[in-house]
């Protein structure tokens, strides 16, 4: 059962990470990593608010999609270029892995 997670890397509100994770192991890597764990819809209601906020104003710090835990470092901002799609399947909000 995937779980979410959340984790500021700023001091600023807009500046997180969304990931879920696939088993206990990961999601137990999440909490000692220092995330946050949130509900599915509190998740996808993060990324609604992003995609609306770009409509009018620019800035790019909140994820507009959920990604996988620990798929790559989420500090490289690599989700935000459209060709790293290829590895993974868009479901609403979610990356899926191919």
């Amino acid at each position: 059962m995937k779980k979410y997670f959340i984790k500021y890397y700023a001091d600023f509100a807009n500046t997180y990470h969304v990931v879920y994770t696939v088993d206990k192991k990961q999601a137990a890597q999440a909490i000692a990593a220092g995330y946050e764990q949130i509900t599915r819809a509190h998740a996808e209601a993060l990324c609604r608010a992003e995609m609306k906020r770009r409509k009018y104003a620019s800035g790019y710090y909140a994820p507009v999609t959920i990604v996988p835990f620990n798929i790559f470092d989420l500090n490289d901002r690599y989700l935000e270029n459209p060709r790293d799609y290829n590895r993974f399947h868009r479901v609403g909000y979610i990356l899926e892995r191919v």
